[in-house]
This record gives structure tokens, sequence and C-alpha cells, in this order.
């Protein structure tokens, strides 16, 4: 919380609004965005059958264990082993994105930069994750799918930043009414117009965020589900 000092003068000019989260808070709602990510990769799975990044990954990985230790695992682990190299990767992915949002929340990002973040991390997917799991650069290589793969982690890229921005409009307007209700105490009367102004441009890009999240995963299912499907010639 801003404090001001009792003794402010009438003139004074406005103390500037605490914008980024505290550590606790941080931590917590970047988990959340992080958690957002998940979740729609666990929907695209489920109903598009598009590939989550720690499964690619996972399976990307596994090309550079060596084949000693690979069936000491079989051997150890069994069938499981599999699966717990599945649930690793996506603890530290969710990891991941999480320690992202913190820093972000942290760093107070403004909502335009958000958006950005989300953008890059589908660029981010299609350029580099998709050619090293040998789906080419934007997933061009698939034989099916590449229409809801792509569409799905725009929307997923989308969806994680919109969380982050929906966060940051709600800490800046908790922000804003502290310092209000600390300068009524004081008895200072201050000009907040610039600051009501930029909070306003974050609250509409925010909420603009959100929609196109939402609009993002509704073209997804409708490309994926309408447009025909690629034939692929049977082999003889």
């Amino acid at each position: 919380m801003t404090s001001v000092r009792a003794g402010l003068r009438p003139d004074a000019p406005a103390p500037l609004t605490r914008r980024a989260a505290s550590p606790a808070e941080a931590l917590i709602e970047g988990s959340w965005a992080a958690l957002s990510v998940g979740l729609g990769m666990l929907l695209l799975r489920s109903t598009l059958e598009v590939r989550s990044i720690p499964e690619r990954t996972m399976e990307w990985l596994l090309l550079f264990v060596p084949t000693s230790v690979f069936e000491d695992l079989l051997l150890r682990f069994g069938l499981e082993a599999k699966r717990y190299a599945l649930d690793a990767a996506i603890v530290l992915m969710l990891a991941a994105l999480a320690a992202l949002g913190y820093v972000v929340l942290r760093a107070g990002w403004r909502v335009a930069a958000i958006a950005m973040l989300g953008v890059a991390f589908w660029l981010f997917v299609m350029q580099v994750v998709m050619p090293l799991t040998s789906a080419g650069v934007f997933a061009m290589d698939l034989e099916d799918g590449k229409r809801a793969t792509i569409g799905g982690y725009l929307a997923v890229g989308l969806s994680y930043a919109a969380v982050l921005a929906a966060i940051h409009t709600w800490i800046a307007v908790r922000a804003r009414v502290g310092v209000s209700v600390a300068l009524w105490g004081g008895c200072a009367r201050v000009d907040r117009l610039h600051s009501r102004w930029s909070e306003s441009i974050d609250r509409r890009l925010a909420i603009g965020l959100i929609g196109t999240a939402g609009v993002a995963y509704v073209a997804a299912y409708a490309v994926a589900l309408l447009l025909p499907k690629r034939e692929v010639a049977p082999a003889f």
C-alpha cells in the first residue's frame, strides 16, 4: 500500500499507483495463468487430438537418452516409465510458465506487452518446438491436424496472456483505490486524469484480449471440424 504523509500539501502531485503484484500474489496468479495453458492443451488433446508440448518435448528428449539408461528405466518402472516422464514434463512446463507469469506480474507489465507475450509464446511453439519435434515450422509437416495445431496453440497463448492481463488490471484498480483512500485521509487534492486514462486503456485491452482468446478457440474448432481433412492416398 502506498503511504501518504498527513502533511501532504493540497497541490502536491499524485503519487504513482503501484501496479506490481506482491511476491505472494505474483506466485499464485502466475500459477493460475500457467494452469490455463495446461487446461487448454488438455482440452485440445482430448477433443482435437492435438499433442501437447510436454508430449512432444518428452519424446524428443528420449532420443538423447542412452539405450542402457532407457532399458534400466524400463526394468525399474515398467510400462509406467513413459507416464512418469510425461508427468515430469508437465510439471516442468507449468513451473516454467508460472515463473514467467511471476516475473511479468512483479515487473508490472502493461497489458499491450502482456498481449505480445502471448503471441511470442505461440511463435515459440510454432518456430521452435514444432521443428524440433519433427512437425516442421508452423506444423507444416504434420499429415493431419496442422490447422487445429496452429489455431489451438494460438488460442492457448492468448488465454495465457488474457489471464495475466486480467490479473494486472485487477491489481492496478485495487492499487488506485488504495491510493485514493490514503489521499482522502490526508485531505489532499490530486489530479488523477492521466492515471485513470491509462487504466481505462489497459482495461479495454484486457477485455479485448479475453474475447480474442475465446474467438481463437472457436475458430480453431471450426477450422478443424468444418473444413475437409486432407486425404492420404492408401499405400500399396
